[in-house]
């Protein structure tokens, strides 16, 4: 094959042979030969682990194992496989080793009849994303050790069913060990169960793991006696796992418990009122900055409006409770009236915990104290939650995405007839596919950016799109960044489109490829066709004519003679050049062969065969065995044809005085032994078909060659043929999508098996 337009594609990336295990080298790109400093020849024609083994590269025994791990599957599976983030050693000049960290992809390299003949294998260098992602851990523990609360960040532990057992603490901060009393060398190989067990809060075990499970959030106030502290404990899902946060309310617990007294008093009037009702006191910074509210007091309608109990709010954190009321808005307001600014005590505010709208009164009863009416609006929580949920899952589509997204707004005239499209949404692949920065396209229209648009093609089935909401699709190689792209634009909605940029580079040259290799097999079954038409008519008709003269020469030639022994050997000649003309006619046709697949019963086959070679069975003895044979989808002729030479070879090279004995069955190809024949279909059913006979024999060491047109192994003196029968036998084989071999012993005789499927799917 020729690999130089894969040597030209950009990308470190080989190809081997699936000769497992050297795994030959048969191309290589440039971009290979370049990183690894070796010259074309010391790679090409020498195994993957060898020549790995002379460039910087140093991967170590786990590597190796992955990657021969790697190979095997997708010889195995004839499918992609993908190995995870690969470390590995690169050896400088100087002889000093730096780890790089590697991508590798391997992609099954298949001819046209699904024959894995050989292995892509990419690698593509991530080491600074790698290193990148490693910094950005760092940064994050640096913030997590010096946040001003106790964080704990677990992975959950799972049993082989998936279910939650425990929790690992991944990262605990310095401030945790302060406000808890534990020291480092306590919780070293401690888990989450231990540290509550520890806390004396055990039972509340069971309520985290909802927290994974369900997304629910738990917040709750723990006592510690070895540091005589009160604390917040919030528990949040973080991935598989769950943060801790703990925050010192000591001085806010024992503000609640003076002020106790004081909002028991008023608890009866404040539980009259239909609206609900709560009373705040302002909790300042040094400075006098409100940095939270606590609650005084609640009435009974607040807590059927909210869900909590009025018993357990008093002395909570209004921001921990309700942190929405931070970015909200209420927070301010309520900051405003208890710092006499406010002049509008009257508020419309949503609570997204809630999931309702309020109108809030809020009134100051003290100079820090404020007391808060609400009553609510209407409900609209699910509709904020998913547009919320909508939002992060679009952003984190554009930041991770591969492919270049865009949406675009309709800009239309008085009429309503679209003029032209502004960008409001892209990402950075969109940007690299088109090579127009992010903030070009997003201050200036469409049309702006390129003027002649408006004239094109593209314009138009844009605009057409809008209106009709049918979907267009593309394909077209982007100069600027030397790739194949995939344009796609749908409709949003009645003024937005969708466009989708996909890097299709390596589907389009494999295509371009599979073109080529059609056009090619095309002109080689055009050739194919001009050889058979040659061989029935140009290559017989010298043939008839030699034996014509031949034999009209026979008439002058006196018997016995030695003309005319030379005369019977021209006959004989022109008689065999006649078979074998004919039996090569038959070969390349069965390849041209149109007939559709249909129900065969075997058994007829086999009977028609059987009575085709009467005589020759009468003569000779023979004696044939042979089980009910199955129906198979098949062609009824190349069955037939398959069934005579393995018949006909059984009686032709039988032993010379011993009738032939020749066996025919028939059994279902079992699972495991379908999974040793890698060629077959894992999801077909097959067949296993043997002809045995008592006859010659043959080395098995030629088992491979008897399938080879034109191979015989024995002295044509003693037996006629032309070395194709067989040959045709494979080729009916492949036709069918099966396996046929042979094994033999020399005078022992020889076993022919056919793995054929029952269905062609």
């Amino acid at each position: 094959m020729d690999f130089r337009a894969f040597e030209a594609t950009p990308g470190i990336r080989v190809i081997v042979l699936p000769d497992a295990p050297v795994y030959t080298h048969v191309a290589a790109s440039d971009d290979f030969i370049r990183v690894s400093g070796l010259n074309r020849n010391e790679v090409i024609g020498n195994g993957y682990f060898d020549v790995l083994k002379k460039t910087p590269f140093k991967p170590d025994c786990a590597r190796e194992q992955q990657l021969r791990a790697s190979f095997a599957y997708v010889m195995a599976h004839k499918q992609p496989h993908e190995i995870p983030t690969q470390r590995c050693a690169v050896m400088t000049q100087d002889c000093a080793l730096h780890d790089r960290y590697w991508n590798i992809q391997h992609e099954p390299l298949l001819d046209e009849e699904a024959t894995l003949t050989g292995i892509i294998h990419t690698a593509v260098d991530v080491t600074e994303q790698v290193q990148r992602d490693q910094h950005s851990k760092q940064t994050i523990d640096f913030l997590l050790d010096n946040a001003p609360v106790g964080m704990v960040i677990c992975e959950a532990m799972r049993d082989p069913a998936g279910l939650i057992t425990d929790f690992y603490p991944k990262h605990i901060n310095r401030q945790y060990y302060q406000l808890t009393g534990f020291s480092p060398e306590e919780l070293k190989t401690g888990t989450l169960q231990t540290i509550l067990q520890a806390l004396g809060s055990s039972p509340v075990f069971s309520t985290i793991v909802d927290v994974v499970e369900q997304g629910t959030t738990l917040v709750r106030e723990q006592f510690i006696a070895r540091t005589a502290r009160w604390l917040s404990v919030a528990f949040a899902r973080l991935n598989d796992g769950i943060q801790v946060t703990l925050t010192d309310i000591t001085e806010l617990k024992k503000s609640q418990l003076a002020l106790h007294q004081e909002v028991a008093f008023s608890r009866g009037i404040l539980n009259a009122s239909l609206n609900g009702i709560y009373v705040l006191t302002a909790i300042r910074e040094p400075d006098g900055t409100v940095s939270d509210f606590s609650f005084i007091q609640v009435n009974q309608k607040f807590a059927e409006l909210t869900g909590y109990p009025v018993a357990d709010l008093p002395g909570k954190s209004l921001v921990e409770l309700f942190p929405h009321t931070r970015s909200g808005g209420l927070f301010t307001k309520l900051c405003q009236v208890v710092n006499g600014e406010s002049i509008t005590p009257q508020v419309m505010y949503h609570a997204k915990s809630f999931d309702r709208w309020y109108d809030y009164m809020v009134v100051r009863l003290a100079n820090n104290d404020v007391v808060v009416t609400f009553q609510e609006i209407t409900r609209q929580r699910e509709f904020a939650i998913l547009v919320e949920q909508q939002k992060n899952m679009l952003d984190s589509i554009l930041n991770h995405s591969p492919n270049g997204i865009t949406l675009y707004a309709a800009i239309r005239d008085d009429k309503g007839i679209i003029q032209d499209f502004r960008c409001i949404v892209t990402n950075q692949a969109a940007e690299t596919f088109t090579q127009v920065p992010r903030e070009e396209r997003l201050r200036r229209t469409v049309l702006e950016i390129v003027p002649d648009l408006k004239e094109s093609a593209l314009f138009r089935q844009a605009v057409s799109i809008m209106e009709t909401g049918e979907a267009f699709q593309s394909q077209y190689y982007h100069t600027p960044i030397d790739r194949w792209l995939e344009l796609s634009i749908v409709r949003m909605d009645e003024n937005h489109l969708i466009n989708v940029f996909t890097d299709v580079t390596t589907t389009k040259q494999a295509q371009l490829q599979l073109e080529q290799s059609i056009v090619e097999l095309k002109r080689s079954n055009e050739e194919l066709k001009q050889f058979a038409y040659v061989a029935s008519h140009d290559l017989q008709e010298p043939v008839r004519k030699i034996r014509m003269f031949n034999s009209l020469m026979a008439q002058y030639a006196e018997p016995g003679s030695e003309m005319s022994r030379y005369i019977s050997k021209v006959e004989h000649s022109t008689i065999r050049m006649t078979g074998l003309i004919k039996s090569l006619l038959d070969y390349s046709s069965l390849s041209q062969d149109r007939q559709r697949f249909s129900d065969v019963d075997l058994n007829t086959i086999l009977e028609n065969v059987l009575s085709d070679f009467e005589v020759l069975i009468t003569q000779k003895q023979a004696v044939i065995h042979h089980d009910p044979l199955p129906m198979l989808e098949a062609i009824p002729l190349q069955m037939n044809q398959l069934f005579f030479n393995l018949i006909g070879n059984a009686l032709k090279f039988s032993r010379k005085g011993i009738p032939p004995i020749i066996c025919v069955k028939a059994v279902p190809l079992p699972e495991d032994r379908k999974l040793t024949f890698p060629v077959l279909q894992k999801h077909q059913d097959y067949m296993e078909i043997t002809v045995q006979d008592n006859g010659i024999g043959f080395n098995q060491e030629y088992a491979s060659k008897i399938f080879t047109i034109f191979q015989q192994l024995n002295d044509r003196s003693l037996f006629d043929g032309y070395g194709i029968g067989l040959g045709l036998c494979k080729k009916v084989a492949d036709t069918h999508k099966g396996v046929i071999f042979a094994a033999g012993e020399p005078k022992e005789g020889a076993i022919f098996t056919i793995l054929l499927p029952r269905k062609q799917r």
